[in-house]
């Protein structure tokens, strides 16, 4: 509400509305964000040169205003990092979050009020209580499931057509026109969803060969135990109880069914996988001191049971995730060996799919293992692109989008540019970039691929806000295609 007659004169036009500018004004009257401040757009509000839409873009994108505090769609997310070598846990988060500090002691009773009604449900750890289906991240499971058992081999083909046309309905790939034939590797590398639908369907029928959905949930459900999937962590914080797939083995296959697991059970997972087999008993404590820093007790984390498979199996798993990473475009940039694999997952077809991701690197020596969920995030690519961010800082990566041309085609919203990148080839001549702003760096894509053109970096959405992409003309020069999200008014 506008607190003050001058106020309401100010705001309400004359006609008896109030604009979408005027509203954004609001949030200074009525102290939300801070007039003063340095940040403070009030009186380009006021004066007219920003509008509304300019103005939410710079709030949210600057961070002034959170998404958790709008309670928009995705709001919320999580991320749990791991010591492969040990079990310990190195980052668990969970956002939207809250301050500590006011409910220390003496609780803040009007904060807490507000944590309770935020819509965002900020007091929800997301990364340890917060339980959906894995989506496609659950594929590494189908494909051990199905060698382990004798159902499929590391060579074992199935063609995609586009639709597992066994059962009826028949369910379909998520690429419509199918993947062609496909072994164990390329079906992780491809997330092919028919390979999996014909490993949970034979799973389902190998007891007397009728097809039998519990029988087959039952195996899945035996291996993702094993993996630690879809038991409890042993975490020293409260965490809620996962749960294997127990309805319809082919669409548990690829993920859906009835699956529910946190963040924290993907990341356990996935340093199963790493470790080829070692499931640990996850960590948060490293050592208990007194007040004096004398050491009470150290602590470790301790391995809960460790899952004997063949070499063979465990290569077919690590290629596989190896190989998936060539898809996954916010990844290339790193030029680092990652295993990795996403998921998506629907609960609801009135929201957005919730984005996920489970990964380690380096690949041949696994240093970090991580889960990544962006509840509603739309697309898996998301979670690869803040999967990609967290790389950056546990290797130290550097952001390479401070330099003078970056900023330049960023603030002027350059057509075309030319410059080279420092590298020189046999001749002593240097290497020449030019990179041209095109309306749909996607379609340009599209159309380069019909045309044979090999393509160096896949479409990228890159750190200061293009999507690019880049092949290499004859000479080895650099060609950059690159375009900017479409503001609307």
């Amino acid at each position: 509400h506008v607190r003050s007659r001058r106020q309401r004169q100010m705001c309400i036009s004359d006609r008896g509305s109030i604009s979408g500018r005027q509203v954004c004004m609001l949030l200074y009257e009525q102290g939300v964000l801070d007039m003063n401040a340095d940040d403070s757009k009030y009186q380009s509000l006021a004066s007219g040169s920003m509008g509304a839409y300019e103005f939410m873009s710079y709030v949210i994108s600057n961070k002034i205003i959170t998404v958790g505090q709008l309670a928009l769609k995705p709001c919320s997310g999580s991320a749990v990092v791991t010591n492969p070598d040990n079990g310990d846990v190195l980052a668990l988060v969970s956002y939207p979050s809250y301050d500590n500090n006011k409910l220390s002691g003496t609780v803040d009773a009007k904060y807490y009020s507000s944590l309770v009604n935020d819509n965002a449900s900020p007091l929800l750890n997301r990364a340890t209580q917060s339980f959906i289906a894995p989506g496609s991240t659950y594929k590494p499971c189908t494909i051990i499931a199905g060698i382990d058992s004798g159902i499929i081999s590391s060579s074992t083909t199935f063609n995609c057509s586009g639709v597992f046309d066994k059962v009826t309905p028949s369910p379909r790939c998520w690429q419509k026109w199918g993947h062609g034939s496909e072994t164990p590797v390329t079906a992780i590398r491809d997330s092919c969803n028919v390979y999996m639908y014909n490993v949970g369907y034979n799973l389902a029928c190998s007891k007397n060969g009728s097809y039998n959905s519990t029988y087959g949930t039952n195996i899945l459900k035996k291996y993702s135990d094993m993996l630690g999937l879809s038991t409890k962590t042993g975490i020293e914080i409260e965490e809620g109880t996962p749960g294997a797939s127990s309805q319809n083995a082919i669409a548990s296959a690829i993920g859906q069914g009835n699956h529910r697991y946190s963040t924290l059970n993907l990341a356990r997972y996935v340093t199963t996988l790493a470790t080829s087999g070692t499931c640990y008993n996850l960590t948060l404590i490293d050592k208990i001191t007194d007040y004096d820093g004398n050491v009470i007790m150290e602590n470790h984390a301790e391995v809960n049971n460790q899952v004997e498979l063949s070499s063979d199996i465990w290569n077919t798993i690590h290629t596989g995730m190896n190989l998936a990473v060539g898809t996954y475009s916010a990844f290339l940039p790193l030029k680092m060996p990652i295993a990795a694999k996403t998921g998506t997952a629907q609960e609801r077809t009135t929201d957005p799919d919730h984005a996920t991701l489970i990964s380690y690197a380096p690949y041949d020596n696994p240093q970090y293992c991580m889960a990544v969920r962006i509840q509603n995030g739309y697309a898996s690519g998301n979670a690869v692109t803040l999967g990609s961010e967290i790389y950056k800082m546990l290797f130290n990566i550097d952001n390479d989008s401070e330099d003078d041309i970056h900023q330049v085609i960023l603030t002027e919203g350059t057509g075309f540019t030319i410059y080279n990148d420092g590298k020189r080839r046999e001749n002593n001549s240097q290497h020449i970039c030019l990179a041209f702003t095109v309306t749909d760096v996607d379609m340009e894509f599209e159309r380069l691929k019909k045309l044979g053109v090999q393509i160096a970096e896949f479409p990228t959405l890159r750190p200061w806000g293009a999507k690019n992409m880049y092949f290499n003309d004859p000479d080895g020069n650099s060609i950059v295609f690159r375009s900017f999200p479409i503001e609307h008014n």
